[in-house]
């Protein structure tokens, strides 16, 4: 009997050890199982932030296509702002050589008044304003020197009215010859 107990506590004592190893191995599946949830939870964790990236990737290209959209945009618009902007520097160019041309053949008029009238042409109108110029101005040698384009009478004649006329000179000098007479 004695055997048999021995027998019965050895076999007792190799239960003990191997519940102590099967408590071991549990805590062991325990730690890991913890463990598992640990890592399950970050990689949730995770997924959660890697969609939130996606949404925030697929936001942000949407927001880069709608500012390429806008930018391509202001870039049609400046363009059509600039042709428009150098379409009017060129009107404006014109414009003022327009203007320019005017003011020097206009630099060259000089207008006469109560220069007695007649019914005549030019010719004869701009013989006149010469002798009016070399006899009444007392500039000497006018119908020689000075050298007229046009001389014009304006309006319709009539006897009881004198006509202005508008006199083109040929060169500025001779205008200015004329005209500081005047003064």
């Amino acid at each position: 009997m004695d055997i048999v107990m021995t027998a019965i506590l050895q076999r007792l004592e190799s239960m003990d050890t191997r519940l102590a190893k099967l408590d071991s191995i549990e805590s062991t599946v325990n730690n890991i199982t913890q463990r598992t949830d640990k890592i399950e939870h970050k990689v949730n964790n995770l997924e959660t932030k890697l969609c939130d990236i996606a949404n925030s990737r697929a936001f942000e290209s949407d927001q880069i296509e709608y500012i390429q959209q806008k930018q391509t945009e202001i870039e049609l618009k400046l363009k059509e702002i600039k042709t428009a902007q150098e379409q009017s520097i060129k009107e404006s160019d014109i414009e003022y050589r327009r203007i320019e041309q005017q003011r020097q053949e206009l630099s060259k008029n000089l207008i006469f008044y109560k220069i007695p009238d007649i019914d005549d042409d030019d010719n004869e109108c701009k013989i006149e304003i010469l002798k009016f110029i070399e006899n009444e101005m007392k500039i000497p040698d006018a119908t020689k020197t000075i050298k007229i384009e046009s001389a014009t009478r304006w309006g319709k004649f009539k006897e009881e009215k004198t006509r202005p006329v508008q006199v083109i000179f040929e060169i500025f000098p001779d205008r200015e010859k004329v005209r500081n007479k005047l003064i």
